[in-house]
Protein backbone atom coordinates (compact mmCIF):
# COMPACT_ATOMS: atom_id res chain seq x y z
CA UNK A 1 0.00 0.00 0.00
CA UNK A 2 1.09 3.57 0.12
CA UNK A 3 2.49 5.51 -3.41
CA UNK A 4 3.76 3.29 -6.24
CA UNK A 5 7.61 3.06 -6.12
CA UNK A 6 9.52 2.74 -9.55
CA UNK A 7 9.58 -0.89 -9.20
CA UNK A 8 6.66 -1.75 -8.90
CA UNK A 9 3.97 -2.36 -12.32
CA UNK A 10 1.63 0.11 -11.13
CA UNK A 11 3.31 2.80 -12.83
CA UNK A 12 3.49 3.54 -16.60
CA UNK A 13 5.40 6.05 -18.06
CA UNK A 14 4.41 7.62 -21.02
CA UNK A 15 6.06 10.58 -23.19
CA UNK A 16 2.45 10.81 -25.47
CA UNK A 17 0.45 13.80 -25.04
CA UNK A 18 -3.43 13.54 -25.54
CA UNK A 19 -5.99 16.13 -25.62
CA UNK A 20 -8.67 15.84 -23.23
CA UNK A 21 -11.82 16.72 -24.38
CA UNK A 22 -15.22 17.45 -21.94
CA UNK A 23 -18.57 17.08 -23.35
CA UNK A 24 -20.94 20.48 -21.79
CA UNK A 25 -24.08 19.77 -23.01
CA UNK A 26 -23.91 22.73 -25.95
CA UNK A 27 -26.65 25.10 -25.34
CA UNK A 28 -28.37 23.19 -22.91
CA UNK A 29 -25.48 23.43 -20.79
CA UNK A 30 -26.85 24.09 -16.87
CA UNK A 31 -25.47 27.30 -15.16
CA UNK A 32 -22.28 25.12 -13.41
CA UNK A 33 -20.88 24.66 -17.12
CA UNK A 34 -21.00 28.42 -17.95
CA UNK A 35 -18.74 28.60 -14.66
CA UNK A 36 -16.38 26.13 -15.50
CA UNK A 37 -16.17 27.37 -19.37
CA UNK A 38 -15.50 31.42 -17.91
CA UNK A 39 -12.54 29.67 -15.21
CA UNK A 40 -10.87 27.59 -18.26
CA UNK A 41 -10.75 30.47 -20.61
CA UNK A 42 -8.20 33.05 -20.94
CA UNK A 43 -9.49 36.05 -19.08
CA UNK A 44 -10.85 33.55 -16.07
CA UNK A 45 -13.59 33.97 -13.89
CA UNK A 46 -14.00 37.25 -12.78
CA UNK A 47 -14.48 37.48 -8.52
CA UNK A 48 -14.24 40.56 -6.81
CA UNK A 49 -10.86 41.26 -4.05
CA UNK A 50 -11.25 40.20 -0.66
CA UNK A 51 -11.13 43.18 1.24
CA UNK A 52 -7.82 44.69 3.06
CA UNK A 53 -6.84 42.69 5.86
CA UNK A 54 -4.93 43.93 8.82
CA UNK A 55 -2.43 42.45 10.06
CA UNK A 56 -0.51 42.29 13.56
CA UNK A 57 2.79 41.62 12.14
CA UNK A 58 4.45 44.19 9.66
CA UNK A 59 5.93 41.09 7.28
CA UNK A 60 2.21 39.56 7.36
CA UNK A 61 0.62 43.17 6.42
CA UNK A 62 2.78 43.76 3.80
CA UNK A 63 2.43 40.14 2.08
CA UNK A 64 -1.15 41.13 2.31
CA UNK A 65 -1.21 44.52 0.87
CA UNK A 66 0.65 43.18 -2.18
CA UNK A 67 -1.63 40.29 -2.38
CA UNK A 68 -4.88 43.18 -2.39
CA UNK A 69 -2.93 45.78 -4.67
CA UNK A 70 -2.53 43.19 -7.05
CA UNK A 71 -5.74 41.52 -6.90
CA UNK A 72 -7.39 45.49 -7.08
CA UNK A 73 -5.07 46.35 -10.14
CA UNK A 74 -5.98 42.68 -12.46
CA UNK A 75 -10.02 44.40 -11.45
CA UNK A 76 -9.28 47.59 -12.40
CA UNK A 77 -7.61 45.91 -15.96
CA UNK A 78 -10.49 43.41 -16.74
CA UNK A 79 -12.95 45.95 -15.95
Amino acid sequence: KGLPTDESNDITISDNTDAITIGLFGKDAPQPVGILEKIVSIDGYPAKCKPKEVRTLQREQLEANKVYNACMETQYTRG
